[in-house]
């Protein structure tokens, strides 16, 4: 048993480590506040930026980048605000969150926006 001991402690402190990246990787991608100013002041620039409709109403739909490590995520991370620029919803990974696919049907295919139409989006300043 005692020669296991230095291969077990690598192993949980190489677990341990990658757990503590998980951690850091997810508050990076959590929303940053409840409101439009505050992601675009403390997260980095959308990927892509689109308006989709859904049940009448236009969403602001921002494409967080896309971080490979250390989650493998099978897609970005996306960040709904409403008309008002209220954050109603997210998702650290779009391509694995059904349930998000299914509440925002049509995120890819919604009108593209430049960052200054973003700018120009209610709730988008303080």
């Amino acid at each position: 048993m005692r020669k296991n001991l230095p291969i077990v402690l690598l192993f949980l402190a190489l677990f341990g480590g990658w757990l503590l990246w998980v951690r850091d990787w997810y508050q990076s991608v959590t929303p940053a506040g409840s409101g439009l100013a505050d992601h675009l002041e403390q997260r980095p620039p959308a990927m892509w930026r689109r308006v989709v409709v859904v049940a009448g109403q236009e969403h602001l739909s921002l494409f967080g980048p896309w971080q490979m490590f250390p989650r493998y995520p099978s897609g970005p991370p996306v960040y709904v605000f409403d008309p008002a620029g209220r954050l109603v919803d997210w998702t650290p990974d779009e391509g694995d969150d059904e349930a998000f696919n299914e509440r925002w049907p049509g995120l890819f295919a919604g009108r593209e926006l430049t960052p200054e139409q973003v700018a120009a989006w209610p709730g988008a300043t303080r």
